[in-house]
């Protein structure tokens, strides 16, 4: 079982640096496509579920929420990692928030954590590649956030909870134009 864990692990990081090399080359093109929050939000539990162990998942959809033009897989990809994050640094047994809600010019995803936060001096320097973090990580996963971000013209923010633990935040800019809803 750990051998199997460890792979992985390692599978992962590898993906993530695959991932930050093709951001960071500047040759991928976005497909964008119009996508239903609620299932991008769907897709990244299930393929986090496996990192997440025994912790609880409290999914909050916070109004009305009108589709995204995003890169779906990306999107995905980020919030993958920011749920896996999540359960890396919460303990067994407590509860983790994926939270999507709609301004006038935001739609905003929040991954929130019941873990122990992170250190202030440790804020500012997270999205850095190969930036070693203090429980050894080398913070692959949120870079390739905060680079997919970048591509979609949006925003990842993180700050510590008032009763702790960390939340993560991604703002991608509102599309004001809907597509028509077919016909049925």
């Amino acid at each position: 079982e750990t051998i199997y864990d460890e792979s992985l692990r390692l599978n992962h990081q590898i993906q993530n640096l695959l991932d930050m090399t093709r951001l960071q080359s500047g040759g991928l093109e976005l497909d964008l496509e119009w996508h239903v929050a609620q299932d991008l939000m769907t897709s990244s539990l299930q393929h986090a579920r496996p990192s997440l162990g025994s912790r609880d998942v409290v999914v909050e959809i916070k109004g009305s929420i009108p589709l995204l033009k995003v890169d779906g897989l990306l999107i995905e990809k980020a919030l993958v990692n920011l749920l896996e994050n999540a359960g890396r640094h919460t303990p067994p047994g407590t509860k983790i928030w994926l939270e999507v809600q709609a301004t006038e010019a935001h739609i905003t995803f929040s991954v929130r954590d019941s873990g122990p936060g992170i250190p202030e001096e440790n804020l500012s320097k997270l999205f850095a590649p190969g930036y070693k973090t203090p429980s050894g990580g080398y913070g692959l996963g949120l870079a390739v956030v905060k680079a997919v971000m970048d591509l979609h013209q949006g925003e990842v923010l993180v700050q510590n909870g008032k009763a702790g633990g960390a939340e993560f935040r991604l703002m991608l800019p509102l599309t004001k134009e809907q597509p028509e809803a077919p016909i049925e």
